[in-house]
């Protein structure tokens, strides 16, 4: 398989999609034989590889290892629920952050109800933007809290 469709299938999960779009199916083959390609790179030294930290290519194999676990049986990732499917785009995407990245720009994938509706999305955010997101609404809670007057004669406006 070569390099461009080697991420393909991890550009494909890693996306997050609007409820009504249908999850792409990927084969379960297809998936453990890009982390076998992967572990053979690392194993051999190769290109990307060549100076990983021992740290980072520790937990790559265990994300593999729980990526395998996650997969047996399954001959494709329509046959996952959606928490393990979840998991499965989260570890995807770790490991191709891992092999293609430095950093802390790995994706965590959270299923979130959209306002208004009864329809759950896959979200794809990396800790930077959660740690963002959180401040911003810490800041936001704070400033509306700063604005409420409270007096003994008028109570609170």
């Amino acid at each position: 398989m070569n390099k461009p469709s080697l991420f393909a299938c991890l550009l494909l999960l890693a996306v997050a999609f609007d409820a009504g779009a249908a999850d792409p199916i990927l084969s379960s083959a297809d998936i453990l034989a890009q982390q076998r390609e992967i572990r053979a790179g690392m194993d051999a030294r190769t290109d990307r590889y060549v100076d990983m930290p021992r740290s980072t290519r520790k937990r790559i194999l265990a994300d593999q290892d729980r990526l395998a676990v996650l997969l047996d049986g399954k001959a494709d990732t329509s046959q996952l629920d959606p928490s393990t499917l979840d998991e499965v785009v989260s570890l995807l995407a770790s490991i191709d952050a891992a092999v293609n990245r430095t950093g802390d720009e790995r994706l965590i994938c959270t299923r979130e109800a959209r306002i208004g509706s009864n329809y759950m999305t896959r979200v794809c955010r990396t800790p930077s933007q959660l740690r963002e997101q959180q401040a911003s609404g810490q800041k936001l809670l704070r400033d509306e809290t700063s604005g409420i007057n409270c007096g003994d004669k008028n109570g609170c406006i």
